[in-house]
């Protein structure tokens, strides 16, 4: 049974509308994003003229409890300091007619948006130093009350003011919050450098295939302990390991990958250029952000003391991109082209399934 159409975000959450708590008014200006759980729009508070973000909850699915764990997620956010703790700021939460609503403080624009408004151009590694510095922080002060972020993304990382306050930047969207770790903000910091796809898989298992290429295979006492590792890897028995299924290892299933190892970034600057060292550890220290093992991957606390964050001279992040980037990514781009150009070679020798056994 559907809800009345009084009670849908999409009925009375948009443009020039009215939101209500029971003491306060807000007009909804423009939608901001919407996802299947919510939509989220920027409004004015009409008592003081001040502009908010506004989460409306959909009544879908478990929506109950969907609230419940939001609020409660919510409520431990209320004992940090926002400001320090790079996370966004809550103001108050409400019903409005069947729908809960939760309001927020008012930021520039995410992370995605920027990238996008700038062509997608790479991220210089001071920008990328300081967000990720942020990003420790915040997960630094979430774990402190057992409590992190599940869908660490480039939609879910807004600058704050970025005119004023280069890469200055807050964690939003705490729908999906529980104990985790660095692995998903390794997967944006890598995509932040490339602007590409750490793992592009097509489905599942090429998704499977493209994280033991790139990172390793899990350890086995992890694969031992996985529920759904028979799905992704066989068991050998006479040496008590792991390894890729047959199916899942054929390479030619999958699409073309940038990379395979990280430390293919390394050719991502000219020899000759003085940030080698810079880029040796970043590339140092995005491995310890996706081990596969959890137990020995990069903590928040460790993230702070790498020395990619430690080495900086000190100097603000310019406000875009810089010109260049785009120029010292296309030197991996290019020494990734000649060594596709060999692979189909190969490939055509009959050398894939080789090549595959090889890979695990």
């Amino acid at each position: 049974m559907h809800p009345p159409a009084y009670a849908r975000p999409c009925y009375f959450a948009r443009p020039g509308s009215i939101i209500s708590s029971k003491r306060i008014h807000y007009q909804v200006l423009s939608i901001l994003g919407e996802g299947a759980f919510g939509r989220v729009v920027k409004c004015v508070r009409l008592q003081d003229k001040k502009k908010v973000a506004i989460k409306v909850l959909k009544q879908k699915g478990n929506y109950y409890s969907r609230v419940k764990k939001e609020i409660q997620a919510l409520l431990q956010l209320k004992d940090l300091d926002a400001q320090k703790c790079n996370t966004i700021q809550v103001h108050s939460a409400f019903h409005d007619r069947g729908n809960f609503c939760f309001v927020f403080e008012y930021l520039d624009t995410s992370l995605y948006d920027f990238v996008k408004a700038n062509s997608f151009r790479p991220l210089p590694l001071e920008g990328i130093r300081f967000i990720v510095q942020q990003l420790a922080v915040a997960l630094q002060a979430l774990r402190s009350i057992s409590l992190t972020h599940c869908d660490i993304k480039l939609d879910n990382i807004m600058l704050v003011d970025h005119e004023n306050q280069p890469f200055r930047v807050k964690l939003i969207d705490f729908g999906l919050a529980c104990d985790a770790s660095c692995l998903p903000q390794g997967c944006v910091v890598g995509a932040l450098f490339l602007m590409e796809r750490l793992f592009d898989g097509k489905n599942e298992n090429d998704m499977m295939r493209c994280i033991v290429e790139l990172l390793g295979q899990p350890p086995n006492q992890i694969l031992d302990a996985g529920l759904k590792t028979q799905e992704y890897f066989c068991f050998c028995p006479r040496n008590h390991s792991w390894q890729l299924r047959n199916d899942i290892n054929y390479s030619g299933k999958a699409g073309y990958k940038l990379l395979h190892s990280l430390d293919d970034i390394l050719y991502a600057l000219p020899v000759e250029d003085s940030r080698g060292q810079e880029l040796f550890l970043f590339v140092d220290m995005l491995k310890k952000m996706l081990d596969p093992d959890p137990t020995a991957r990069i903590t928040p606390e460790q993230l702070l003391q790498h020395g990619f964050l430690t080495n900086a001279d000190g100097a603000s992040p310019s406000k875009e991109p810089e010109p260049t980037a785009g120029e010292d990514r296309r030197h991996l781009r290019r020494a990734k082209a000649t060594k596709r150009t060999r692979e189909s070679v190969d490939e055509d020798a009959g050398q894939n399934s080789k090549r595959a056994r090889n890979a695990v």
